[in-house]
């Protein structure tokens, strides 16, 4: 036993050498393929803790793979992954989740029978481990359905609570998503392209929740985007993907003056929204 305790601690040390507490994600050399086509290559960066991300690249460029790894879904070919000075490499989503990584999809992930407010009551249900009993908590439990409403509170939908979310517009479904995700109290949120279908009035409002919920929360988040206008108008740091190698990083600035990254739009400028 005490040979195992020094082996973990030995793991630890080695990684506490290279990962400080400022970083909150760090990513090793990852690599996924899909049988003989390689989706990652190689990929390494590091998220600061309180630092708005942003991941960009072109169509195709392996983004959505790189979340579906980091998150879970996928278990990678090669590499380390690590979470507040943790290996979580191949552990599944929702042991992440107790850890405290989420994430949301391009696609809208809620339930439709379910009002709004339940929708956001499951996860903490689930959250404090009491799945069994969630039918029965949804309909009874004053205190959850209170912490629920505080939830929906900060994303602007606690007067739509009790409204089924099917009746919602879709902009309205997509914050359902975000108050999903922030239910369970992550350090860390994934956010998979969190404008994707959106309309311009829509897109401002997500734009401004995300600010408020960086600064008010101090949770970090790291959002891979399709909308260019999305990414420098709240990323502080940005990564590039471009087919599956990471290409440049730096801040909004330097990213937007990178020869490599305008050329990898395509020839198009990068601040015109061309991915």
């Amino acid at each position: 036993m005490e040979e195992v305790e020094r082996e973990k601690l030995a793991k630890f040390s080695e990684l506490g050498a290279g990962m400080n507490d400022d970083i909150i994600l760090k990513v090793e050399g990852l690599t996924h393929r899909y049988g003989d086509f390689i989706a990652l290559k190689d990929v390494s960066l590091e998220v600061g803790r309180g630092c708005l991300t942003a991941l960009i690249g072109p169509n195709g460029a392996g983004k959505t793979t790189f979340y579906n790894v980091i998150s879970g879904r996928f278990k990678p070919s090669e590499g380390r992954i690590f979470f507040d000075r943790r290996e979580i490499t191949g552990m599944e989503p929702y042991k992440l989740s107790a850890m405290g990584l989420s994430r949301s999809f391009q696609i809208t992930n809620i339930f439709s029978d379910l009002t709004v407010l339940e929708n956001v009551m499951v996860p903490i249900v689930l959250h404090q481990g009491k799945g069994f009993h969630l039918w029965s908590i949804l309909e009874n439990d004053v205190e959850l359905k209170n912490e629920a409403l505080k939830v929906l509170d900060m994303v602007g939908l606690s007067d739509v609570a009790d409204r089924p979310a099917r009746e919602l517009a879709y902009g309205d479904k997509r914050l359902i998503e975000v108050g999903i995700v922030l239910a369970s109290q992550p350090r860390l949120v994934l956010l998979d392209e969190p404008t994707a279908g959106m309309n311009p009035e829509e897109t401002e409002q997500m734009i401004h929740l995300i600010r408020n919920l960086a600064q008010k929360l101090g949770t970090t988040f790291f959002l891979t985007e399709h909308d260019m206008k999305v990414v420098f108008s709240i990323a502080e740091y940005i990564y590039v993907l471009h087919q599956g190698q990471l290409l440049a990083k730096g801040t909004p600035e330097q990213i937007k003056e990178n020869i490599k990254v305008r050329e990898a739009y395509l020839g198009g400028t990068i601040d015109s929204g061309v991915a």
